[in-house]
């Protein structure tokens, strides 16, 4: 169950974890996907002008998400930064009760 809440100021740490992990998730998995299809012929994957094998794809979906994760961060920072300036944002979450059990939900108490 989501429960709406309402933040003033996201840190900064957290937005760059947040888009780290959502990066460092999706692009190793998709980059070895585009490799294996490269080992089947559909296309070429390349790095430095040499065909990847399929195991180093996956560092470089990675490395990608690094430095994605510091430029779209950075800016995530500067526009969440000035949005602050303006208005309070919602989130819709879902709260655990303790780290150790993070699939139990908690409400919120108004």
């Amino acid at each position: 169950m989501y429960q709406s809440v309402r933040v003033r100021k996201v840190s900064t740490g957290s937005i760059f974890k947040l888009v780290f992990l959502g990066l460092a998730c999706s692009l190793p998995l998709t980059f070895l996907v585009l490799s294996l299809l490269s080992l089947w012929g559909y296309g070429h994957v390349q790095v430095n002008g040499k065909a990847s094998s399929w195991i180093a794809s996956p560092v470089t979906g990675l490395i990608l998400a690094l430095f994605l994760s510091l430029f779209v961060g950075a800016l995530m920072s500067l526009g969440l930064w000035i949005y602050a300036r303006f208005g309070v944002l919602r989130l819709d979450l879902v709260l655990a009760l303790n780290d150790a059990d993070s699939r139990t939900e908690q409400s919120l108490q108004p």
